[in-house]
């Protein structure tokens, strides 16, 4: 059963494909355009159902009917009335969150700074962590009275099919023979939403009946940005992260082999799909944080990540070969920021560097077709350190300026033991476990890589900072009020071959 579940917000609409009970198609929307859902219709249009998510904002504490729910937000009835519209056979299906304001006061409290919307309204105020339920993790209440999974809740979408057809996530996911359809599209969809450095998603994946093998695309190249290929080789590594979380979230136990053939250097890495077993709280948190998971190329909200949260990032992110390692404030911070602030100069004035970037970027949206390059829209000029990749307009300020802004931020480094292409690969999948687990305790995150490729700041930075091995990833890690969205992905069958 496919079902196409619609959760309005303020700002934005997610929307989400559910098949069989597992979530296997994500999106956004801005839920101001008049077409958002006559969009997700059109681009999911073979479904069973179609549930809507109402948030109710009433003094009423319990189930609501729809003009109760409006209250929150007046526009959240128009989803209803356009799939109605748009899908007149189809059968829709309304989920009232009441859960989601009975613990909120009467009167709410924000940190200093926030701003508070009077009437009921959502607003932009940092999201408060409750320490005592999830160390680390915002306030996320759950969708109703839907059946909880270990400490917390499985996405959204798979609770929503789970009221529509009864079943739970891992009922006729994983099976002894081939991979199902569905279980296909759980698959290829948690790949092609890794994090791909400069978005060459340099990556295909081959299905066989128990295994999974994934492998490189050396021939695509960006010679000025990524000369050695490490960021290619840690784009990959974060695809086997992915994979492996989607394959224990189809209920069966994955064992991960990187670099296993000497003779085929462009495999990266094979996963088997072993024994059933069911998956556990934590793979159900890491793969609901997959789809979720965005570059944000921004400032970050004035509210501190907490110390367990950092932690937590940490330890996920520690995996054999690869420390995660926290940048301190004071000395550590400025040794950053004043090497940034090198190598945005040298960027800014590398002629063969400026011409590659502009090639690369996606400069006609509504036209591109093709799931690859940099959309300007997604990429603005901005300013260090949150610009990401330097262009000829990206703002430079001092480096006071900039050690102020990090100041500010959390940052964490990921150093291996050697710089072999192995330990590339590792980079990026330790990169991308402790990505999904601070998206898991409801934070925004962005990586920096450029300045790396200049060796003169990577020997300074390994030096300055005492680190234990080569530098791969710089991660900032924070807060944002407004969702990041997804940059354009690879066709299924670019990225999909069946041997």
């Amino acid at each position: 059963m496919r079902v196409l579940t619609l959760n309005p917000g303020s700002p934005s609409m997610k929307v989400s494909l559910v098949a069989d009970g597992t979530a296997v198609g994500w999106t956004a929307w801005d839920l101001a355009d008049p077409g958002a859902v006559a969009q997700s219709i059109r681009r999911w249009s073979d479904v069973d159902a179609i549930a809507v998510r109402f948030v109710h904002g009433g003094e009423q504490k319990a189930p609501a009917n729809c003009s109760q729910a409006s209250n929150n937000s007046p526009r959240w009835p128009e989803p209803p009335a356009a799939v109605a519209g748009g899908a007149p056979d189809v059968p829709v299906v309304a989920c009232f969150d009441t859960a989601f304001h009975a613990e909120m006061p009467e009167v709410p409290t924000t940190r200093s700074g926030g701003r508070l919307q009077r009437g009921g309204q959502a607003t932009k105020v940092p999201r408060q962590v409750d320490e005592r339920r999830y160390p680390g993790r915002r306030r996320n209440r759950s969708v109703g009275d839907a059946p909880r999974s270990g400490k917390d809740l499985p996405p959204l979408a798979v609770i929503a099919a789970n009221r529509l057809i009864g079943s739970s996530i891992v009922e006729g996911a994983a099976m002894a023979g081939d991979w199902t359809k569905t279980e296909t599209e759980v698959l290829v969809q948690s790949m092609t939403r890794a994090p791909s450095v400069h978005n060459l998603q340099p990556w295909l994946l081959d299905i066989g009946p128990d295994e999974l093998v994934v492998r490189e695309r050396t021939e695509l190249r960006l010679p000025q940005h990524d000369p050695l290929g490490r960021d290619r080789a840690a784009s990959c590594g974060a695809a086997v992260a992915n994979l492996e979380v989607a394959v224990r979230t189809l209920g069966r136990a994955p064992g991960v082999e990187l670099l296993p053939d000497p003779a085929r250097p462009d495999v990266v890495a094979r996963i088997a799909a072993g024994t059933a077993a069911a998956p556990t709280a934590a793979d159900l948190h890491r793969f609901g944080a997959i789809a979720r998971r965005a570059s944000h190329r921004a400032p970050f909200e004035d509210a501190p990540v907490p110390a367990v949260a950092l932690r937590l990032i940490g330890e996920t992110g520690a995996v054999p070969g690869v420390e995660a390692r926290l940048v301190r404030p004071g000395r550590e911070v400025a040794v950053v920021a004043r090497l940034l602030h090198v190598a945005a100069e040298h960027f800014k004035a590398d002629g063969a560097y400026q011409r590659e970037l502009s090639l690369w970027t996606i400069r006609d949206e509504q036209a591109h077709r093709h799931g690859v390059g940099l959309p300007a829209s997604r990429v603005p000029a901005g300013s260090v350190p949150w610009a990401g990749l330097i262009r000829r307009a990206t703002e430079l300020p001092d480096t006071a300026e900039i050690e102020a802004r990090l100041a500010a931020e959390s940052l964490l480094v990921f150093v291996t033991a050697d710089d072999t292409r192995a330990d590339h690969v590792r980079a990026g999948y330790a990169m991308e476990r402790a990505w999904l687990t601070a998206v898991d305790l409801g934070l925004v995150a962005a990586v920096l890589t450029q300045p790396l490729h200049l060796e003169p700041i990577r020997a300074a930075l390994r030096a300055d900072l005492t680190l234990s091995g080569f530098p791969q990833v710089l991660m900032r890690v924070g807060y944002s009020s407004e969702p990041d969205p997804a940059g354009p992905r690879r066709a299924v069958e670019e990225v999909l071959h069946q041997p």
